[in-house]
C-alpha cells in the first residue's frame, strides 16, 4: 500500500499527474490518492491531522504558498513524507533538495520520468532493511519502523502508532524490544516501546511526543537511568544508533 498526494494548483496538470500514477500503480500495489489545490491546503490538511501520504508530488510554482514554502513547512513540522519536486524549470532543482526531496520531474517530461521516478521510489522503500513484516487481519504488511512513534501493547496485542494511522498485530513487547532497541526504540514501559526520535521532553513520570504523553514506570526509569539516558528533565540522551527516522 502506498499513499500519493500530488499538490497540484492547476486541475488539468494534477489529474494528469493522478492519470500517470494511478496507470503505474494499478497492476503493481495497492495505493490511495489525494489531492491539493494549494499549499495552503497541504498545511490545513495536516494541521487537522487529516495528512496522509507518504509521498508527495508537489508543483514548485503555485499561487500563493509555493511549493518550496510548503516543503519548508513539512520540514520544519516533522511531517514524514517524501517529496518529488513538479517543476516548469530545472534551476529550482537545487533549492529543492534542500528539503531533502526524493526526485524533480520536469513538466516538459512528466509522461516518461514520472513512471520512472515512482518506480525507482517504489524499489526502494521495497529493499530498505529498516523495515519489519507483521500480519494485520490476516494480511502480512511491511512497516516502515521509522514511522512508527510508539508502539503499546495490551495482552497478546500490539498497537503500531504511526502518525497517520495505527496497526494491530499479535506479537511480545519483549520481542520488540529485542529486535528495535538498537534501532532508536526505548522501553520506559512495560506496556510502551516509543522511537527515541519522536520524544521532545521526558521527566522521571513521563516522556513527551509532542501530542502525547507516554508513562515512565518505575522500574524502566531504573534501567535508564543505570543506561545513563537519564541524565536530568529534558532530552533523552540517545544512544548512537547509525539509524534515523527518514531513514527507515
Amino acid at each position: 500500500m502506498i499513499r500519493i498526494g500530488i499538490c497540484e494548483d492547476e486541475k488539468r496538470q494534477a489529474e494528469r499527474i493522478e492519470a500517470l500514477a494511478t496507470a503505474y500503480c494499478f497492476s503493481r500495489t495497492e495505493y490511495e490518492l489525494y489531492r491539493y489545490a494549494s499549499g495552503e491546503a497541504v498545511v490545513e490538511a495536516v494541521e487537522q491531522g487529516c495528512f496522509r501520504a507518504e509521498l508527495l508530488f508537489l508543483d514548485i510554482h503555485m499561487g500563493g504558498m509555493s511549493g518550496l514554502e510548503t516543503a519548508a513547512y513539512l520540514r520544519s513540522h516533522r511531517v514524514d513524507v517524501d517529496i518529488i519536486f513538479i517543476t516548469v524549470s530545472e534551476k529550482d532543482v537545487y533549492e529543492g533538495y534542500t528539503y531533502k526531496a526524493f526526485s524533480y520531474i520536469l513538466k516538459s517530461k512528466l509522461t516518461e520520468r514520472l513512471p520512472v521516478e515512482l518506480d525507482r521510489y517504489l524499489r526502494e522503500m521495497d529493499e530498505t532493511p529498516e523495515c519489519m513484516q507483521i500480519y494485520v487481519n490476516g494480511t502480512v504488511r511491511k512497516l516502515r519502523i521509522g514511522q512508527v512513534r510508539y508502539f503499546e501493547s495490551h495482552a497478546r496485542k500490539i498497537t503500531a502508532h504511526l502518525k497517520q494511522e495505527e496497526l494491530e498485530f499479535y506479537s511480545r513487547m519483549d520481542a520488540l524490544e529485542e529486535l528495535l532497541e538498537s534501532r532508536g526504540f526505548v522501553r520506559c514501559h512495560q506496556s510502551y516501546l516509543v522511537n527515541e526520535a519522536y520524544v521532545t521532553l521526558w521527566n522521571r513520570e513521563f516522556l513527551s511526543l509532542s501530542d502525547k504523553v507516554i508513562p515512565v514506570s518505575r522500574k524502566y526509569c531504573e534501567r535508564l537511568k543505570t543506561e545513563g539516558r537519564f541524565s536530568g528533565t529534558g532530552s533523552l540522551q540517545k544512544k548512537d544508533t547509525g539509524y534515523g527516522r527518514n531513514e527507515a
